[in-house]
């Protein structure tokens, strides 16, 4: 019955990466809190689940296909859970029940939550999914299902592949936490460049550290050079071999492509939308100076602090000759370093050193070991200063600006400060040391920050970057801890520009619609993405702008034009084009990201109103945004067609929406006439299949009905049914190609009995070649669908 389908949907915020344990214990306090008895003997049965990844021009689409049944006696819970990457936004969750699909729609927080509680306050199953900030990356779904009953998931989420140190990098999380019998994971990328350094790595089942052994399970097919796929289907023997429980890891396809040749940028045009991509190479490295702010507070002690001084010893030691550093300590006071004095903020005799240029430290041999001692011998251990940590390390980056100028050339600042805790001497509150950060970077100095542990407050550190032209990082306590630190300190190494500006054409560029056009600094083995509308039709290498950067010998411009152009038109989704989904998810991102760093209220609020709009339009979950899905009522009927599926497998459904208004919008339509009326324009003289036509009425399949077959091959994508129109005898109507064959009402025609169905499930010979004779037979189905009145001796063969 559908009146005992239980639907509960949660959006949990936790750390992106959880260990095996937490998310078994989670999920088993879950089916137990609902069952209710912990004895539970037949627990539900995952019997498939099928992940597929399509990455177009480095934007992945994943599909998370589960099927669930209930082998017991006794209704049981279901649980659906997923985690998601960092960056990943929710497009689409579908869920199906007794053969009926639930799909959720986005909307707007506070909108949500009230159709969320009216549909619980009038009895309606209903679930809510509330996106609370941008770290969430939990999906669980749990829904009761009947005694050996069955339920269908399909989650769809959307992200743009970053590029770092070198490669792309899609990271797929699995945890059905049992054996299941069916199980794959299919990549396939596609990119206009070719493929090359393809990996699969074998699995990572925990969070203490990570691997990069190849997967040797993992089968790689190579269609062209530009389109590759990745396959992984694991026997359950293969799965116990992994965890006797099921498994629970992340599966890490990396890769990137062949730009020797080429431009070292590339530009994407299609159906009104542009998508920029920059990643320069074999360019000489900026100078730089690297300030190094270190919690060395009493939370660090023991193995933290360890494994801060080895990533220390691996920096230090990677620096380039021409680079300088400077080392500034913060725990009750502040220290920085130089190999021939200590400042200190602590009280100290009046002969107490200035900061000046000898704490500017230029990356020798000698000078690189004087720096290791210094902080592996360090033992001061106190509270959490920032404030006065962050201070000096920007006194320090105007101390190398005049060091520089003096000898050898302006330079890149950059400062990495890392903390694993809160502030709590001088300045506490998060908001105002942002402030005045702010206000003190008078260098526009990147202020790179590293969450180490569960303790920081990452939030807050998140708004410190974003606010002074970088980013934040988790480093999370495990065994690889220094490599982390390490890992990240490569992908800011080495700077190749500084000031980068795009600037395009405005007759040829929607400027009101670019994303992010000015950037800081590009570090090697990265890429900048610029997106937006396109005013005119725009041709290959035609120029479109110019970009402008410095180097080390200066300014240098680079023409921007059109090099290459997508392989295949298809739109990502019905509505939307690939180009165009890209473009929408970068601009949300981008203006979240700007809401974040911004002070004044209503910059804030514009900002968000903006992100807001598009996540609506182009139905993204994001922290203004909510699912919400609600079971309608018994009388509420399919007023939409989709699908929910596996890879590889198409299946008929009718999907469940809540109301929308009678005819979804459209007048009402009444009964066909032949008086006056045709066809709509389409080529009748398409072919279309042979066939063998007896006398009386016969249901021939609808790809024999000669004015039905040409409108399906104008469509072209037979596997999107959902949504063709026809215009029949002067009226527009949908064709229900994947409804399921149901009948919607008795009718009579030519005075047999009869019930009004989808016409693919009774197209008729008698109104093969003539759309005047399919009149009589005319029915409409939700105000919407094209239907056929079909004899009862069509379908029922008892009926005389």
């Amino acid at each position: 019955m559908l009146r005992s389908i239980t639907v509960c949907i949660v959006l949990l915020l936790l750390q992106a990466h959880l260990s095996t344990q937490d998310m078994v214990s989670y999920v088993t306090r879950s089916r137990r809190s609902v069952a209710g008895d912990s004895d539970v003997k037949e627990k539900p049965i995952i019997r498939s689940l099928h992940i597929t990844s399509d990455i177009k021009y480095r934007y992945a689409t994943t599909l998370v296909y589960s099927r669930v049944v209930n082998p017991s006696d006794q209704a049981g819970e279901a649980v659906f859970y997923v985690i998601l990457p960092e960056t990943a936004f929710i497009s689409e969750f579908l869920m199906e029940v007794k053969d009926e699909v639930y799909k959720a729609h986005v909307k707007k927080k506070d909108e949500a939550k009230t159709e969320y509680d009216e549909a619980v306050q009038a009895g309606q199953s209903a679930g809510h999914v509330v996106l609370d900030t941008r770290d969430s990356n939990q999906f669980i779904v749990t829904v009761n299902i009947e005694a050996h009953g069955k339920v269908t998931f399909n989650l769809t989420y959307e992200q743009l592949l970053a590029r770092n140190l070198g490669v792309y990098t899609n990271t797929i999380n699995i945890n059905p936490q049992q054996i299941v019998e069916d199980m794959s994971v299919t990549v396939n990328i596609e990119d206009p460049f070719p493929i090359k350094d393809l990996e699969v790595f074998e699995l990572q089942v925990s969070n203490n550290s990570m691997t990069n052994k190849p997967n040797l399970l993992a089968i790689i097919e190579e269609n062209n050079p530009n389109h590759k796929s990745v396959v992984w289907s694991p026997t359950p023997e293969e799965q116990r071999s992994g965890d006797i429980a099921g498994l629970s890891c992340q599966f890490v396809v990396k890769y990137d492509v062949d730009r020797k040749g080429k431009e070292q940028q590339m530009i994407l045009v299609n159906e009104g939308y542009f998508v920029h991509f920059f990643a320069p190479e074999n360019l000489h490295p900026l100078r730089k100076h690297v300030v190094f702010v270190l919690d060395y507070s009493y939370s660090m002690r023991g193995r933290k602090r360890e494994q801060l001084e080895e990533a220390m010893f691996k920096i230090l030691s990677e620096l380039n000759s021409k680079d300088c550093f400077s080392i500034v300590t913060f725990h009750g006071y502040v220290e920085a370093w130089s190999p021939t004095s200590i400042y200190s903020s602590a009280p100290r005799p009046a002969d107490q050193p200035v900061l000046d240029g000898s704490f500017v430290i230029e990356a020798t041999p000698t000078n690189i070991a004087a720096a290791h001692s210094y902080l592996k011998n360090y033992t001061d251990l106190g509270s959490t200063n920032i404030m006065a940590g962050l201070r000096t390390g920007l006194q320090l980056i105007t101390v190398g600006f005049y060091f520089w100028d003096n000898y050898k050339g302006p330079p890149q600042p950059l400062i990495v400060f890392l903390t694993d805790g809160q502030p709590n001497v001088e300045v506490t509150d998060p908001n105002t040391i942002v402030n005045l950060t702010k206000s003190l970077n008078i260098n526009n100095c990147p202020i790179f920050s590293l969450a180490f542990g569960d303790d920081a407050d990452f939030n807050f550190l998140r708004k410190l970057s974003l606010s002074n032209h970088a980013f934040a990082r988790k480093i999370y306590e495990a065994a690889d801890a220094s490599d982390q630190l390490n890992n990240f300190y490569k992908s800011i190494s080495s700077p190749l520009l500084s000031n980068i500006t795009f600037t395009y054409t405005p007759e040829q560029v929607d400027y009101s619609s670019r994303t992010k056009n000015n950037f800081q600094v590009f570090f090697n083995g990265s890429e900048i993405t610029v997106a937006g509308k396109i005013n005119n039709k725009i041709k290959d290498k035609e120029p479109i702008g110019v970009l402008s950067a410095q180097l080390p010998n200066g300014i240098r411009l680079y023409p921007i034009f059109v090099n290459c152009m997508p392989m295949s038109v298809k739109p990502a989704t019905k509505s939307f084009g690939q180009l165009e989904k890209m473009w929408a998810y970068l601009m949300i991102q981008q203006l979240l990201d700007k809401a974040d760093s911004l002070d004044e209220s209503d910059e804030i609020n514009k900002t968000k109103e903006k992100a807001l709009e598009l996540a609506l339009k182009y139905s993204f979950v994001t922290p203004l945004t909510s699912l919400v899905v609600v079971r309608p009522n018994e009388t509420e009927s399919a007023v939409d067609p989709t699908q929910i599926k596996p890879a590889g497998e198409i299946k008929p459904h009718k999907v469940i929406m809540p109301r929308r208004g009678r005819g979804r919008g459209r007048p009402k339509q009444s009964p066909l006439t032949t008086k006056g009326t045709t066809v709509g324009a389409f080529d009748t003289t398409t072919p279309i299949p042979d066939g063998t036509f007896s006398e009386g009425v016969k249901n021939i399949g609808w790809d024999h009905v000669a004015w039905l077959y040409p409108v399906l091959v104008k469509a072209k994508d037979f596997e999107n049914y959902t949504g063709i129109s026809i215009r029949v005898m002067g009226m527009e109507y949908y064709l229900g190609l994947n409804q399921t064959d149901l009948p919607f009402g008795a009718c009579r025609v030519n005075g047999e009995a009869g019930h009004c169905r989808h016409i693919q499930y009774c197209a008729l010979n008698v109104f093969r070649d003539d759309v005047t004779a399919y009149a009589p037979y005319q029915c409409t189905i939700n105000e919407s669908f094209l239907g056929v009145c079909c004899p009862k001796s069509l379908t029922d063969p008892s009926f005389t």
